[in-house]
């Protein structure tokens, strides 16, 4: 017989008893809380990487967040198999797989952070959010970075334009043909869409604005007024036309966003939230802006290196993150000996990645000597950077 007592209609039950009513059945959404906590598919995943390494590793947590992370990992090709359901699970799997796996990538709550080895492993947050200050004068921040100067040159170039539109109409056109194909084929099955009741029941805290192009409305953002801060909340092309993203559509929307907000009065823009990949484009593109990490979920990717395989080193040094520890959030950089060329090539590279609100960064380092390292290390920056090797942590 079919059981009809799953986790989703015990939750429709409760949320339709008044609210009243519901401290009677504290205990029932204290049960479902600690049931989401500890209850979800462990899959073992087995690919190649981008340089055709094989691959395999043990993923724990949800499925849209295991496809962004087979993403970062695979090559096209991977197979997976689901072999456990239950958090306990995975510390019998990863002592089993140990050999055979090469990475463990668990999404759990920052709380239970502390039942896994917390000096070799480490602690992404899924998203992180950020903030711009519009208070000085944005004419530096745009002379400042080439490549802002480039979207306001195709700008010019386009003749592309901002207005604000309000009603139905606009509302459903940017869902509908905007929001939806954009994020859709920009991130395929990796997208977490907003539903159309979501986004339209805060519509009332929010603006709208368009991008004309040709007297034709091309993209979209919204912007949400949260305890009076800006955030640019949502984003749309129309029809995800990879034209108009080569016309510069998107760095008009960001680009007319903060000269309308500046306009209106707001010292600060909320730059919503991205992905902890240091080299994630979409972080990148708001970096130039000045972006200063904020604030982190308290959902994360624990990641702990299993076995020192060709492709974990891959993974690892291609993919520089932002972590969480005692001090905050930690930048984390991985490095063969040989990449480590010159204080000139170092200072180049650290600029690339160093963002405010990004307390200090760890360099681990694939063999060499540390200690002759640190000698031809720039001694400025000593404070906020430290070597480590890469080894210690397997």
């Amino acid at each position: 017989m079919k059981n009809i007592f799953t986790t989703t209609s015990i939750i429709s039950t409760y949320q339709k008893i008044p609210f009243y009513f519901r401290w009677l059945f504290s205990p029932i959404k204290l049960a479902i809380k600690i049931f989401r906590i500890f209850r979800f598919n462990i899959w073992i995943i087995t690919g190649k990487d981008s340089l055709k390494n094989q691959f395999s590793i043990i993923y724990a947590g949800s499925e849209r967040h295991k496809n962004y992370i087979e993403n970062l990992v695979f090559d096209d090709i991977y197979s997976e198999i689901i072999i456990g359901k239950w958090l306990w699970d995975i510390f019998k799997i990863s002592q089993k797989k140990s050999n055979a796996c090469s990475l463990m990538v668990l999404q759990i709550n920052y709380a239970l952070r502390s039942l896994f080895d917390n000096e070799k492993s480490f602690y992404i947050p899924c998203w992180i959010s950020g903030e711009v200050d519009i208070s000085i004068d944005t004419s530096l921040i745009t002379r400042a970075n080439s490549s802002i100067k480039s979207d306001i040159r195709r700008i010019k170039k386009h003749n592309l334009q901002f207005e604000l539109a309000k009603g139905q109409y606009h509302f459903d056109n940017f869902y509908n043909n905007m929001y939806l194909p954009y994020i859709t084929m920009t991130h395929g099955d990796r997208a977490i869409l907003m539903t159309y009741g979501e986004m339209k029941k805060q519509i009332k805290n929010c603006d709208l604005l368009l991008i004309k192009m040709e007297k034709e409305h091309v993209g979209g953002i919204l912007i949400i007024y949260e305890n009076n801060v800006p955030r640019l909340w949502s984003i749309g092309i129309k029809e995800g036309g990879a034209d108009f993203l080569k016309a510069g559509v998107i760095g008009a929307l960001y680009y007319f966003s903060v000269e309308y907000l500046k306009e209106k009065g707001y010292k600060k823009v909320r730059f919503g939230v991205s992905r902890a990949f240091l080299e994630d484009g979409v972080l990148q593109y708001k970096k130039k802006w000045g972006l200063k990490i904020v604030n982190s979920k308290k959902k994360g990717f624990l990641i702990k290196p299993l076995s020192l395989s060709i492709a974990t080193k891959g993974f690892l040094i291609n993919n520089p993150f932002i972590y969480v520890d005692q001090d905050g959030l930690t930048g984390s950089i991985f490095l063969e000996n040989d990449q480590f060329h010159s204080e000139k090539s170092f200072k180049r590279l650290y600029e690339k990645y160093k963002m405010k609100g990004v307390s200090k960064f760890v360099v681990y380092l694939f063999g060499g000597d540390i200690k002759n390292i640190n000698k031809k290390f720039p001694t400025e920056s000593s404070d906020r950077i430290t070597i480590c090797s890469a080894e210690s942590l397997f």
